[in-house]
């Protein structure tokens, strides 16, 4: 339990500069990015490989960025990041929206060997677009070991267990990967106590293991289905009733 991490990136840590003198691993905060960094480059005796990795890594989130730099600010004793898109503007970190800077600060810890054991992370949705939660979702599978290859220096022993209520995150998951928490009722002599239970999908190694059947009606509202307006209030229409939309959205079965 010692190697647990449960990283709450905080967009002010994220955007601290670092001292020369200060730790050089990236906290639970996001605290030491920049130092961080500076020791990533050193290990491989060049900056252009480590940053060219980061940079293109970040193209996936930010499609005009060019490159990453480690700014050396000799008087103030400092290191601070700056981005630098393709019209040649260099954006300094406290100039990054928070969902970039947690995506570049992912992005530095799956480069750094030393970082390893276990990884909790809450909804690493929050500040991304939609449309590039597949970049975040492979960033963090990519932070883990992969099983298939040996732990190495460059496949560090890690995990990663992520929680979220977002239909995009779980639609985008691999099914094996993918624990569905129910909250189950149990009576003890005259005492109701609630419980959480833990279920693989059906005809995954999960399921297998844990033995257990998920509902497909579970699984359901996670899967982005627009339900049914229910209010018999008076009210603007939403977004979702407009006729317009209505081949275009998914349908949603109660009976599942």
């Amino acid at each position: 339990m010692q190697s647990w991490r449960f990283l709450a990136l905080e967009a002010s840590s994220l955007r601290q500069p670092d001292s020369f003198n200060g730790a050089s691993i990236l906290d639970v905060h996001g605290r030491h990015m920049p130092a961080t960094l500076n020791r990533l480059i050193k290990s491989e005796n060049g900056a252009e490989f480590v940053t060219a990795r980061l940079a293109g890594r970040l193209t996936e989130l930010v499609e005009n960025v060019n490159g990453i730099e480690l700014d050396r600010d000799e008087k103030r004793q400092v290191y601070s990041i700056y981005v630098s898109d393709v019209s040649g503007n260099r954006i300094p970190a406290r100039g990054l929206s928070d969902g970039t800077l947690r995506f570049l600060a992912l992005s530095i810890l799956e480069e750094d060997p030393m970082v390893t054991g276990l990884i909790c992370l809450e909804e690493p949705e929050n500040g991304i677009h939609p449309k590039r939660l597949p970049s975040m979702i492979a960033l963090l599978r990519d932070i883990a070991l992969d099983p298939f290859e040996p732990c190495a220096e460059d496949n560090p022993l890690r995990q990663v267990i992520v929680n979220t209520h977002s239909p995009s995150v779980v639609a985008e998951v691999p099914d094996d990967s993918l624990v569905v928490v129910v909250e189950r009722t149990a009576r003890f002599g005259e005492r109701l106590v609630h419980s959480p239970s833990f279920f693989g999908l059906p005809g995954t190694w999960r399921a297998e293991i844990d033995g257990g059947s998920l509902a497909r009606g579970v699984l359901i509202p996670y899967l982005n289905p627009i339900q049914p307006h229910r209010s018999s209030l008076k009210s603007s229409p939403r977004v979702a009733d407009r006729e317009d939309l209505q081949p275009l959205l998914p349908n949603f079965d109660e009976t599942l």
